[in-house]
């Protein structure tokens, strides 16, 4: 009888053959490139590098710094650009692994972060991994410097501090509270969003980050401007002064780095800084909280141009926690994205406490007063008034200098910028001429360059004419200018707040810069010289704009007895101003939302902007109208972009800056990735076969304005 044949083991008791260690590594490196580059691991590097890991690899004929983005046994290398067909490539070495050790690579969670990036603003993923990377190595002396963080006083730390810190008073709960705990102790994503002023949404922010804290989670705080970060910093470190840090790139480069890896080490948990900090190395993410999420700073202003907020949405999603959304007045997106009818309790509304005071707001209609008025008889009564209880006035104008322009009355020219071809902004106390866009000066002219006549005559109302017939009006009253342009350092902007805070100053006069910066003084009446300016802007979110600029003047007159805001405007009914003047904000958002879905711009459909630029007029248009060309056709290739449709091309508003011609084009679609997919492809076309030239190409997802 023959033996049975032996039975083999059972799999999971068989001894595993080792598994062959990868030989090739896929390298992005953070540059304008979209492909990776594959290189072979030397036998030194075998077993030594994991996906994230930062290594340096030879790109041309410099070393640079890059990202493994996958790792593998074989490389494919059929059709790759420059080999002679039948035969494979020769691969370069990585040079050597960085920051090699437990806990230094790249996180994984990051590292997908720069990929979605990436896919959502139709950037090259090089591009993106710059978001991510730690900065350079420390030296031993940054290393042996005490951890302190740049700008945040000690007295700033501890003013709030003792039994009355209103920090720890906060008697009533926003309707989202509940629903943000049960979030937070699930470890499950939700998103919420806090209303109200500033003031009041600040102990809200600080329970919320000791709830975090309380759970063993993290925290990451952004903020639109440095400012309100160091504030938000003064207050958190009462209560965790050695976890909580600031990061921004305003940072010198050893504090910044220092920073970065005492959150990448664990040693601190809070971190707090502008749009730049979304992308801080934090691990075991429970808070994202997004103060002023409606500011126009939270948007890159360079490529890849992504938007702080957007990305925060990304990341509360990829890592599991909790997104909240301050804003005195929320962005229309993010209105629509959180408050459906009937609002679940997963994106409930903050309402105001009842003890918020509601200032009084006055329509005063243009329309009845002569052309040119300046200050109408209610708006120079209430500053009489207010100025009598000494409680501060504020004075809003949308316009820096003198005058908006200057035009020759015999000719009608504009003196304008050599540079960007737009109006020259007139400044009457310094004698000369400034452009708003590129910055360049140039002297008062005694005649007209076009004609040589001497009737020269300021048009429009900026901030010091505005001066200029107050200090008439009331000789008496200290008035003082806030600006950029007037005060031109940050130390001069705090300056004059603190005196104007402490009633040294009577009325301050200015752009929005009035509205910005912590802490945010009370002031008993808030003056709108001329609020239609920006409502007359040629861009589908100029009622929004002016809706926010409204609310926060609003918010500025809330914190006084008897505050007001006096609102001169030729079009009273807008519904930017009668829903604000009501305080029944939801009106406006009701009705944007209506015009905004009837004409098809966000949030109902994808906008991205396609911009040209070249030191040649022809060329820039030509190479604009070929991408439209580029993307028809693309159209009729492929059936899922038919709903994509493309606006332009047209000259960019500067049509020159910077020596450059500029032309633009928008894609426009109700579906995203139809949107995207079509930019892609045609980007690629555009790139293909195109050497290096003069011509820039950018593309820009989202813009904030067109």
């Amino acid at each position: 009888m023959n033996a049975l044949p032996p039975i083999d083991p059972p799999p999971q008791s068989r001894p595993r053959a080792p598994e062959p260690l990868p030989a090739f590594a896929d390298v992005v490196v953070p540059r304008r490139l979209a492909n990776a580059f594959t290189y072979v691991i030397p036998d030194r590097l075998r077993g030594r590098l994991y996906v994230g890991s930062r290594v340096r690899v030879p790109l041309g004929p410099t070393t640079v710094q890059g990202l493994i983005v996958s790792l593998s046994q074989t490389a494919l290398w059929s059709g790759r650009r420059g080999t002679r067909p039948g035969r494979a490539p020769a691969f370069r070495e990585i040079s050597e692994v960085l920051d090699e050790g437990a806990g230094q690579d790249t996180d994984r969670n990051l590292l997908a972060l720069a990929q979605q990036v990436a896919d959502h603003y139709v950037a090259p993923l090089g591009q993106c991994l710059r978001l991510i990377l730690p900065p350079a190595p420390l030296s031993r002396a940054a290393k042996q410097t005490p951890a302190v963080s740049s700008g945040a006083s000690q007295q700033d730390e501890t003013a709030w501090a003792g039994p009355d810190d209103p920090l720890s008073m906060l008697t009533e709960r926003p309707a989202w509270w509940n629903g943000f705990l049960e979030a937070l102790t699930r470890s499950a994503h939700a998103a919420f969003l806090s209303t109200g002023p500033a003031a009041l949404r600040l102990p809200q922010l600080i329970d919320a980050m000791a709830a975090a804290q309380a759970r063993g989670r993290t925290v990451l705080v952004i903020t639109p401007d440095v400012s309100r970060a160091l504030l938000i910093l003064s207050k958190a470190r009462v209560r965790w002064p050695q976890e909580s840090v600031l990061l921004h790139g305003g940072l010198k480069a050893a504090e910044y780095s220092q920073a970065w890896h005492r959150i990448r080490a664990g040693d601190a948990r809070i971190v707090i800084g502008t749009r730049s900090s979304v992308f801080a190395p934090l691990a075991d993410l429970g808070l994202i909280w997004v103060e002023d999420e409606q500011d126009d700073l939270l948007k890159e202003e360079q490529a890849p141009y992504y938007h702080a907020r957007e990305v925060a949405w990304m990341r509360a999603r990829r890592q599991s926690c909790t997104l909240v959304l301050g804003s005195v007045s929320p962005s229309v997106e993010t209105w629509q994205a959180l408050t459906p009818s009937p609002p679940p309790a997963a994106a409930s509304i903050a309402k105001p406490p009842q003890t918020s005071l509601h200032p009084a707001v006055r329509l005063v209609v243009l329309r009845c007063y002569p052309a040119g008025t300046l200050l109408t008889d209610p708006l120079v009564a209430a500053i009489r008034d207010t100025l009598a209880r000494r409680t501060g006035v504020m004075l809003f104008v949308n316009r820096k200098g003198f005058a908006s322009a200057l035009l020759c009355r015999d000719c009608g020219t504009s003196l304008s910028c050599s540079a960007c071809h737009i109006s020259l902004t007139y400044y009457r106390q310094t004698a000369r001429l400034l452009c708003r866009v590129c910055g360049s000066a140039a002297p008062l002219p005694d005649t007209c360059p076009a004609c040589s006549s001497t009737k020269l005559e300021p048009i429009g109302t900026g901030t010091e004419r505005l001066e200029d017939h107050v200090r008439r009006l009331f000789p008496e009253a200290r008035i003082a200018r806030l600006e950029r342009d007037a005060a031109s350092t940050e130390l001069r902007t705090d300056a004059i707040r603190r005196l104007f805070a402490v009633r040294e100053l009577d009325i301050l006069i200015g752009t929005k810069l009035l509205f910005s910066g912590s802490p945010r003084p009370a002031v008993g009446l808030v003056g709108m010289v001329y609020a239609d300016a920006l409502l007359h802007r040629p861009d589908f979110r100029a009622a929004e704009r002016t809706f926010h600029v409204v609310a926060q003047a609003i918010e500025a007159a809330s914190g006084t007895e008897a505050g007001a805001v006096v609102i001169q405007t030729s079009l009273p009914t807008h519904h930017a101003f009668t829903a604000l003047a009501a305080h029944e904000p939801s009106r406006f958002y009701d009705q944007e939302l209506v015009f905004r879905e009837a004409l098809g711009y966000p949030p109902y459909a994808r906008l991205i902007r396609l911009s040209i630029a070249s030191p040649s007029e022809a060329a820039a248009q030509e190479t604009a109208e070929r991408w439209v060309d580029v993307i028809r056709r693309l159209q009729h290739k492929q059936e899922t972009l038919r709903s994509v449709s493309v606006l332009g091309p047209i000259p960019a508003s500067p049509p020159y800056f910077r020596k450059r011609h500029r032309w633009h084009l928008v894609v426009k679609s109700e579906a995203p990735d139809a949107a995207s997919l079509a930019v892609r492809l045609s980007m690629e076309q555009m790139e293909s076969g195109r050497r290096k030239s003069s011509l820039k190409l950018q593309i820009e997802v989202d813009p904030l304005d067109l």
